[in-house]
């Protein structure tokens, strides 16, 4: 009688051990898959008014800049890009008029950037760019290829929403120059505020100006709001 109570005991030990065991596993099988993360309303507000206001920004360089500049584009020399800073200021009728406009980068040959700049000074006259901003100033810093295609893309190519990563704020690299508040300060954006510092206490975040990156080759799909 007792070694049967003794063989039912060990088995019983058994057993526990072999569900341990299984139930080990089914929690290590459940820690490795993938967890989805989703942006919350406020995150994807903020990607789709940033694709959609870069697209209406393509749309004005594309009609109403483009046609005026490609003969004068004809003439750089040598094959890169160059990315101009447009400086937007509003003009007494409410107008966004071009105020300023500088080199922010360039990989042509040495000298070519101020051709090219000569000849988008003259293609943006006249011309008003497509905002309802409330602040005083916006600033743009737009790629451009040398040569420019035959002909540009009605639909720019949309960049990866799973990070900036190395297709830029354009989709060929173009770094992020805007600014916005996230936690632990302000951060890089391809669109935001032209300026970011942190005041008072407890600290706020306070960005001045608007501010875009982009180029007339890609619509960018994040806005650095991780």
């Amino acid at each position: 009688m007792r070694s049967t109570q003794t063989i039912l005991i060990v088995i019983t030990i058994l057993l526990g051990i072999g569900l341990m065991a299984a139930f080990s596993k089914t929690q290590s099988r459940v820690t490795q898959i993938p967890q989805t993360i989703s942006r919350d309303p406020e995150q994807q507000l903020t990607l789709e008014k940033t694709v959609s206001t870069q697209r209406k920004f393509n749309r004005y360089f594309q009609k109403d800049v483009s046609p005026k500049l490609k003969d004068c584009w004809s003439r750089i020399k040598g094959q890169g890009s160059v990315e101009i800073k447009y400086t937007y200021r509003k003009d007494a009728s409410g107008k966004w008029i071009a105020d300023h406009l500088t080199v922010a980068g360039s990989t042509l040959p040495r000298g070519q950037e101020l051709v090219a700049l000569q000849c988008m000074e003259g293609s943006v006259r006249s011309t008003n760019l497509p905002t309802e901003s409330s602040e005083s100033t916006y600033t743009l810093y737009w790629n451009w290829p040398v040569p420019m295609p035959a002909n540009l893309p009605q639909t720019a190519t949309q960049v990866s929403a799973g990070g900036l990563g190395a297709s830029g704020c354009d989709g060929q690299g173009a770094p992020a120059h805007c600014w916005m508040c996230a936690p632990g300060g302000c951060r890089p954006s391809c669109f935001g505020g032209d300026a970011c510092r942190i005041t008072g206490r407890p600290f706020r975040c306070r960005l001045a100006g608007d501010c875009g990156t982009g180029g007339v080759s890609g619509v960018m799909g994040q806005a650095m709001i991780q």
